[in-house]
Formats: structure tokens, C-alpha cells, sequence
């Protein structure tokens, strides 16, 4: 393990400064579940020289890198005020407090993806979600209360992709809300997998009311969803390119018209 973070070191000091026009980064790393011991975690790679060498970057992705915290994001919207789509799945570390200061640095970001994060709701709240151009946004795993997936979600503006799988107190108050403010009127994706609060009625109001404009729908693990439901949904669905469907212990169907 410590050659590795030498050799790594090591390469990333050459690197470092080619930056300087890079628009996309992706930096993937192990994530691991079910260790005994906790591993020392090393941070081979320099975020905050990476962030003075690239100014232009728009595209960020931090997936499953084990050592990346908030300190780490805020970083990030220090010098790079382009960015327009941040992706920290799997950054267990993460916990929400830099967000605030994210929003307000970039003004251009879009797409904000948070899946199995260890974000919290006090940290959550206190970002200025209206004021910001998210449109996109991964919570999928995260485990944050009713009160405020309820605060956040009616505050920002609109949405295109939304991601709430497995997130247990996303029930059905909060999709009829956000149904009848109008945040679902550019949508074309959205994951609802494993939404136990969620109602099969009001599932069945949510596309009949927007299905025609959905491309993508992924509602698995819901039991009570049988062949008739899909049946009467899927002619409200004329532009659905992806359906996910099924049960843990059941049927499964993945549709795909690409």
C-alpha cells in the first residue's frame, strides 16, 4: 500500500501542472464496504493543487474516493466558478457543510449528484437552494429525514433528472407538492426505486400527469406494482426510452428502446 501512494505521489506531481485547460475530471476510487479494521486513508491525490491548475473545469467527478470530505468540495468552488456538474457519489466523508458555499461561488452549476453520501440535514437546509441553477439532482441513498427532503426539494426551482431511490420518508405529500408547484414540467428522468412511502395511487397520478414527456423511470422494488399497473400507465408513457421495474424477491423488467 505505501509503494503505491509513493508511486502515485509521485506521478501526480508531473501532472499537476498540464492542467491548466482540462474542462472534464474524473477521479475514481476504491469504495469498499464490510473492512473489519479501518484502513489508514492516504491522500495520494493534491485536490487543492489540482484546483489552482485547472480554472476551466466544468465537469467533476469524485466517485467513490475515500478521503474526499468538505473540505475537499469547498476547495473546489474556491478557483473553479465554471463548474456546471459535480458528482461525489459515494464520498462517505461528505456531509453537506461545504454546499452552501458551493452554490453561492457557482453560479453555472447544474448537476449535483449525492448518491450514498453522508450528507445531513442541518448542513442541507442551510443551502440556498432557490437561488441556484440545479435542475439535476442524485440523493439516491442518502438518509435524509421527511422535513428536509420536503424543505429542499419544493425550494429549488425545477427539475429534469431527480434521483430518490431508497430514500424511505420521500412519501407521497411531497411528490403531490412538488406535482402541483410545477418543478416536474421539464422532467425526463427520475428514480423513485425503493420509495416505500411512496403510494402505487399516487405513483399512477405522477405519470398520468407527466409520463408523456418521461424518458427514463426507474420504480423497482415495489411490490405492489404488478402487470396491470404498468399496463395502464405505460400509454400515458409515449417517450419513454428506460423503464426499470420489480422486486427484490420478484419479477424484473428493464425496458430499453435504444
Amino acid at each position: 500500500c505505501l509503494s503505491e501512494v509513493i508511486f502515485m505521489e509521485g506521478f501526480m506531481r508531473k501532472v499537476y501542472q498540464s492542467l491548466s485547460s482540462l474542462e472534464v475530471l474524473h477521479l475514481i476510487g476504491t469504495f469498499e464496504l464490510g473492512d473489519e479494521e479501518e484502513e489508514e486513508i492516504y491522500e495520494v491525490i493534491n485536490i487543492s493543487k489540482i484546483k489552482a491548475h485547472t480554472p476551466n473545469l466544468t465537469v467533476v467527478n469524485l466517485y467513490g474516493i475515500s478521503f474526499v470530505d468538505d473540505s475537499h468540495v469547498e476547495l473546489l468552488s474556491s478557483n473553479c466558478i465554471h463548474l456546471e456538474c459535480l458528482a461525489l457519489n459515494f464520498c462517505l466523508r461528505v456531509r453537506g457543510a461545504s454546499l452552501k458555499v458551493l452554490i453561492q461561488r457557482c453560479k453555472k452549476l447544474q448537476t449535483l449528484l449525492l448518491q450514498h453520501c453522508g450528507v445531513e440535514d442541518q448542513h442541507m437546509k442551510q443551502v440556498e437552494w432557490e437561488n441556484s441553477h440545479i435542475h439535476e439532482l442524485e440523493l439516491t441513498s442518502t438518509e435524509l429525514s421527511q422535513d428536509c427532503l420536503h424543505y429542499i426539494l419544493l425550494r429549488i426551482p425545477s427539475f429534469t433528472y431527480l434521483g430518490l431511490g431508497y430514500c424511505e420518508f420521500f412519501d407521497d405529500k411531497i411528490l403531490e407538492e412538488l406535482t402541483k408547484k410545477g418543478k416536474f414540467h421539464n422532467l425526463r428522468a427520475l428514480d423513485i426505486s425503493y420509495t416505500v412511502s411512496l403510494s402505487e395511487n399516487t405513483i399512477f397520478q405522477f405519470i398520468k400527469r407527466h409520463g408523456s414527456h418521461l424518458e427514463g423511470l426507474m420504480v423497482a422494488g415495489k411490490p405492489k406494482l404488478a402487470e396491470q399497473f404498468f399496463l395502464n400507465v405505460i400509454p400515458f408513457m409515449k417517450n419513454i426510452r428506460i423503464l426499470q421495474c420489480g422486486t427484490a424477491n420478484g419479477w424484473f423488467l428493464r425496458m430499453s428502446t435504444r
